[in-house]
């Protein structure tokens, strides 16, 4: 659903990632549902979601490992509706 939502708002190429998927400039990957993403030489790797004591911060786990594969080169943008998803912030 959010793939076609944004898709008819911004010009750029919007998919959900895929496992073992090299990254490309001007596409807008999204993290699908019930799933973790990391990135590592820059490839981009999903994992089953795994929460601890009910939380899970998909989003902290994917900045992490971007800020380590790809440290100044890269742009993100997070787009949050449901609240779900949480982020612990700058550390």
């Amino acid at each position: 659903m959010m793939v076609e939502l944004l898709s008819k708002h911004i010009r750029m190429k919007v998919q959900h990632a895929v496992d073992g998927s090299l990254i490309n400039p001007d596409i807008v990957y999204l993290i699908p549902p019930k799933r973790q993403l990391t990135i590592e030489e820059g490839k981009l790797y999903l994992v089953e979601q795994a929460t601890v004591s009910g939380i899970n911060l998909p989003i902290d786990i994917f900045f992490r490992s971007l800020a380590r594969d790809q440290e100044n080169q890269s742009i993100a943008v997070i787009l949050s509706g449901t609240g779900k998803d949480g982020t612990l912030g700058g550390e």
